[in-house]
């Protein structure tokens, strides 16, 4: 892969410089409707930062959703590697610093060439920027696309081109849009102000040839991580569906059992006692032992009469230690129970995270 260069931090040359109209509602973007360079910039051009890392590293990033007075912002892998904390710089100057929340399990496979995992999404306190749009489908070949960035420390340049082509089965986008060191992160948007792409690499032989990882799995990367809800009413098509899950801490007034009752509570040992889809000859209580540090088991009935187990604690993702919630609903009439709802730091995961988990803490188990 040595034709293959990361766009980091170095020197290149910028095409089209940002104007400073009046920007457009972000309500406005991804709704196919045809906007000019112009306008488009400057709709999107707050949404777009710099990413400044410890040994000095710049990189760009975008705003991909607000929650809880909190900013996300997407960004690639490489550009904070393995750093936690990042500072982001805004086009009015402003810095703020960030936390490094997710990025893709073998997110380091492009120190072996493979980009198709790039990705890394940064949160910062406080509410700034627009959430940019992603797009649900691959662009089409041909249409034409913007990228910002910060090249060779030229802050928030612009440059224009086409997508080129789609390559790794969907997973990269080629584009002959102008890229550089530095570039790496921030968004490819096609005229309708969707992102399409997050910036990667380039080909050094080739000006033309650059690249991007697709909306596509940018999207599957958010909903992965239990993320894909920020994306949620910033166009018509939402990507992330909640309907299996539900914050029974806040919308259920829950009457937890005291300490004395934990060990004795019979619904807790019908749980503890059970077993699994993914390990079935192994009774929940390992399992938990073995994954989970500090577990905390807590029994409750509902105000719909369901009756549920939780149980709290500690975790490694993304080799960070994290706050955990695991709910089992229980049907005591038919003596059966199911994984509810799993929570990482308050946030709600989607049912393809549960699966993950589960199978993670049987595999786990079985290998020590």
């Amino acid at each position: 892969m040595r034709y293959l260069i990361l766009l980091f931090f170095i020197f290149g040359f910028p095409i089209i410089g940002i104007g400073s109209n009046n920007a457009l509602a972000s309500s406005k973007l991804c709704n196919d409707e045809t906007l000019s360079t112009k306008k488009l910039v400057t709709s999107v051009k707050r949404s777009v930062v710099i990413i400044e890392t410890s040994d000095g590293g710049v990189g760009s990033g975008f705003v991909i959703g607000q929650s809880n007075n909190q900013t996300y912002i997407m960004t690639n892998k490489h550009v904070v590697d393995s750093d936690k904390i990042v500072y982001i710089k805004w086009p009015d100057g402003s810095r703020n610093e960030a936390v490094v929340v997710a990025s893709p399990r073998n997110s380091n496979s492009w120190k072996r060439g493979i980009f198709i995992n790039d990705l890394a999404l940064i949160r910062m306190n406080g509410v700034k920027g627009n959430a940019l749009p992603i797009k649900n489908k691959n662009e089409i070949i041909g249409e034409n696309v913007i990228t910002i960035g910060n090249p060779s420390f030229y802050d928030f340049t612009v440059t224009r081109g086409i997508v080129s082509g789609i390559r790794e089965q969907g997973k990269l986008i080629q584009t002959d849009a102008a890229i550089n060191f530095g570039n790496s992160g921030g968004p490819l948007i096609n005229s309708s102000g969707c992102v399409v792409g997050v910036i990667s690499f380039k080909n050094v032989e080739n000006d033309d040839l650059n690249f991007a990882v697709s909306s596509e799995r940018l999207l599957r990367f958010l909903n992965n991580s239990g993320y894909g809800y920020l994306q949620n009413n910033l166009n018509d098509d939402s990507i992330y569906e909640d309907n299996n899950f539900k914050d029974n801490k806040n919308n259920l007034n829950n009457e937890f059992a005291t300490p004395n009752d934990y060990e004795t509570d019979s619904r807790i040992q019908y749980v503890k006692t059970g077993t699994m889809n993914f390990c079935d000859n192994v009774d929940v209580n390992t399992l938990v032992n073995n994954y989970i540090a500090n577990p905390n088991w807590y029994a409750f009935k509902a105000d719909d009469g369901e009756d549920y187990v939780n149980i709290e604690g500690q975790i490694y993702y993304f080799e960070e230690l994290v706050d955990i919630l695991l709910q089992y609903q229980i049907d005591v009439r038919n003596g059966v129970f199911e994984v509810y709802a799993f929570e990482i730091d308050n946030e709600p995961q989607t049912q393809e995270m549960i699966d993950s988990l589960i199978e993670n803490m049987c595999d786990d188990f079985l290998n020590t």
